[in-house]
């Protein structure tokens, strides 16, 4: 996929969310059970989820980028973008997680090719609470990368 810079954000969205989308959709616990995943979203839905049924949810953000974004020398800027895993069983967050990360972490040749390069796993936050009678596991994986453009003239 061709980025510029007017669509880099939505691009570089869209590349993380097309190879999660059709690379990270079910996990086998260790009792059998077989977990998929039922929404994947730029935004936590507004709808309120009363039932299990409606997890995991899987949010991918819009990409942040350093304050020093374009100027006429620069030809590199820092991004982040965080993934958010809602899950109603600590083994499928567990497993989801590493999932998402196996499968960004094997399409960097991909990435590289529309000049996003040093993809890397920045850091795991993970948490739990509870959704009225729901107990909810949450994992946000932060992925840095660099996005490499074409000089401005």
């Amino acid at each position: 996929m061709a980025l510029s810079k007017t669509t880099i954000s939505s691009g570089i969205w869209k590349l993380f969310r097309d190879r999660i989308n059709s690379q990270v959709t079910t996990t086998t616990l260790t009792d059998g059970t077989v977990v998929t995943r039922q929404n994947i979203s730029a935004a936590f839905p507004d709808k309120t989820f009363e039932s299990k049924d409606n997890y995991p949810i899987f949010i991918i953000n819009q990409p942040r980028f350093s304050t020093e974004f374009f100027t006429f020398a620069k030809t590199t800027v820092d991004g982040t973008i965080n993934i958010e895993l809602f899950t109603t069983q600590s083994l499928s967050a567990e497993s989801f997680t590493d999932q998402v990360i196996t499968c960004i972490e094997s399409y960097r040749p991909t990435l590289a090719g529309s000049q996003v390069f040093d993809v890397q796993v920045s850091d795991i936050d993970t948490n739990m609470f509870t959704r009225g009678a729901i107990k909810v596991h949450y994992r946000r994986i932060r992925f840095t990368f660099k996005y490499i453009f074409a000089r401005t003239e």
